[in-house]
């Protein structure tokens, strides 16, 4: 997945928004302690150095001349610092760290007077000061990383770390809610469909365990519903085509003496709602569709139904390449194809309909085009609906029942592929786009 579609899931903007929240939290922490804690202990350290030069100066001039080599030796050793009387100038050095200015900004205020920071040369460790006293100059050393404070360091340690766990333990607990969602998602792709459906798993938290259950409870009464809805069409169909064929039966074993053109016309309506309910049962059989899956190659497939339509008298010109192989329920997908080649060879008045098969990036794209007056935009929405025809007068000699499309667009939803209704740019008709998404997996 894509950063940009991460960003986008629920687990993504959840981590995301915890991890910013936790690292500005963080930054605030850091200035807090860096202004309140660090800065008053940096001014209180300079001071106490501060404090420590001027008592070592005045130390060293009371004391006897034979004592303070002692007493520098004890300096140095205990303090880290170096005393001794300055005899020549060293050159200023200038240093904007805050703990060095106010070092100099605490001696100034005791000894009031200048005292400037002095380095003897850029590579020496230590700096010195000068300090004036008892009309000769002392001259106080001690190492530039004295003032090197690691609570900064540490600072970030804490923060990246305590980032760190956050983010973990915060993703953890996003995926804990999240999975359960994602797999209810994916429930809704398959909500009421007859292929086999696995209920989601009615476990973690109570509340997405009381949705988890909820949507059991729908994806069953739908179920149930289509079924019954199924059989009530089937039923009905069927239980109608008997009288019929009485009729029909009846009508034929009149007497020669009475036929007649309204006898004929008798035939001609009981086939045409023969064909009526044979449309309806299709229908029907499409709402619980359960074919089977099974590996099959498409090119052959339109090839086999193409042959049928040529030996039928219809022309049906294709185009398929090799490798249009996958998993799939070849009875839905002939059911389809018949369907819509239906449909192009009445439109196209005798003239050839058009047949391609294509694979593409693990999908086969299989386009029917026509040369009839096509779908006008506006009604391709409605046109899968059932019973639905361009043409309000329910003429037979002007469409089908209605229901063609319709049988079509419930077998594409129950095996998730896709279908788009356009316009043929080379031909002028109708062009139908059917995706396949294939599985090469046994």
């Amino acid at each position: 997945m894509s950063p940009a579609k991460y960003t986008q899931t629920l687990f993504g903007r959840t981590g995301l928004t915890i991890t910013l929240a936790f690292l500005v939290f963080s930054l605030f922490a850091v200035l807090v302690n860096v202004t309140l804690i660090l800065r008053p202990i940096e001014r209180q350290a300079a001071d106490d150095l501060a404090a420590l030069i001027e008592l070592s100066t005045k130390t060293w001039v009371e004391l006897p001349p034979a004592t303070r080599t002692d007493f520098e030796r004890e300096m140095r050793k205990s303090h880290q610092l170096r005393i001794y009387e300055a005899e020549n100038e060293i050159a200023a050095y200038e240093d904007d760290k805050a703990y060095l200015i106010a070092l100099v900004d605490s001696l100034e205020n005791r000894i009031g007077k200048p005292v400037p920071l002095r380095k003897m040369n850029l590579s020496d460790d230590w700096l010195w000061v000068d300090i004036p006293i008892a009309s000769r100059v002392l001259r106080i050393g001690f190492e530039a990383e004295r003032m090197e404070v690691q609570i900064p360091l540490a600072l970030v340690l804490i923060v990246v770390m305590g980032t760190l766990i956050v983010t973990l333990v915060s993703l953890v607990l996003v995926r804990r809610i999240t999975k359960p969602l994602a797999r209810l998602v994916e429930a809704t792709a398959t909500l009421g469909q007859a292929q086999d459906h696995v209920q989601v798993p009615e476990e973690g938290p109570s509340e997405l365990a009381e949705l988890a259950r909820g949507f059991n409870r729908m994806d069953t009464q739908v179920r149930e519903l289509l079924a019954n809805r199924t059989t009530l069409l089937a039923g009905v169909s069927h239980d109608l085509r008997t009288p019929i064929a009485r009729v029909r039966l009846a009508v034929e074993l009149l007497p020669s003496e009475q036929k007649s053109e309204l006898e004929q016309g008798i035939l001609d309506d009981l086939e045409e709602m023969d064909n009526l309910i044979g449309q309806a049962m299709e229908f029907a059989r499409s709402l619980g569709d359960s074919s089977k899956v099974m590996t099959v190659d498409v090119g052959a497939l339109l090839l086999e139904i193409v042959e049928e339509y040529a030996r039928g008298g219809h022309a049906v010109r294709l185009s398929a390449e090799s490798d249009c192989v996958g998993k799939l329920s070849s009875n839905a997908l002939r059911r389809v194809t018949t369907n819509l080649l239906d449909n192009a060879v009445r439109y196209s008045h005798e003239q050839p309909v058009e047949l391609s098969c294509e694979s593409d990036a693990g999908s086969v794209i299989i386009r029917f085009a026509d040369r009839g007056p096509g779908i006008p935009e506006a009604f391709r929405r409605v046109a899968f609906d059932p019973f639905w025809r361009m043409e309000s007068s329910r003429n037979p000699d002007t469409g089908g029942s209605g229901l063609g499309l319709a049988v079509v667009k419930q077998l594409c939803d129950a095996n998730g592929w896709e279908i788009e209704l356009g316009e043929s740019v080379i031909y002028g008709g109708l062009e139908v786009t059917l995706r396949l998404p294939l599985s090469t997996e046994e």
